[in-house]
């Protein structure tokens, strides 16, 4: 599912979403796709900052997110979903902000058809 603060106003604003395009939204996370869109990212940032698997799982335990290497891998495969409390974790241990992590969307853009392809996508 969408975390609740994608549908804040801003974010809302934003992105074009309207409540009528929110079912449509949620529709694109049950599809048989990627489970989440930050996992190439977070490879890419912990191969730059030089960190193992098992050392990044053991930042991100401290940290609150109970994760070890395989629970890594999976996040960074894109075949476990990233909650919106897991993304603060993933913000803090891996020093960035949330734009280092997220795909850039182009507002002029159908949202939706956006987020299918982030999630059908390879990388």
């Amino acid at each position: 599912m969408i975390p609740q603060w994608v549908f804040g106003s801003c974010i809302a604003q934003s992105c074009r979403i309207s409540t009528i395009s929110a079912p449509i939204l949620l529709g694109l996370f049950t599809h048989e796709s990627h489970k989440n869109v930050v996992g190439p990212r977070v490879r890419k940032l912990r191969w730059e900052k030089k960190l193992k698997q098992k050392e990044l799982a053991a930042q991100l335990e401290l940290a609150g997110w109970q994760l070890d290497r395989a629970g890594v891998s999976k996040v960074e495969s894109r075949f476990i979903k990233v909650s919106d409390c897991q993304l603060l974790c993933l913000m803090c241990v891996l020093d960035v902000d949330a734009k280092e992590l997220l795909p850039t969307l182009d507002s002029k853009k159908p949202i939706g058809d956006q987020i299918r392809k982030l999630m059908e996508s390879k990388s």
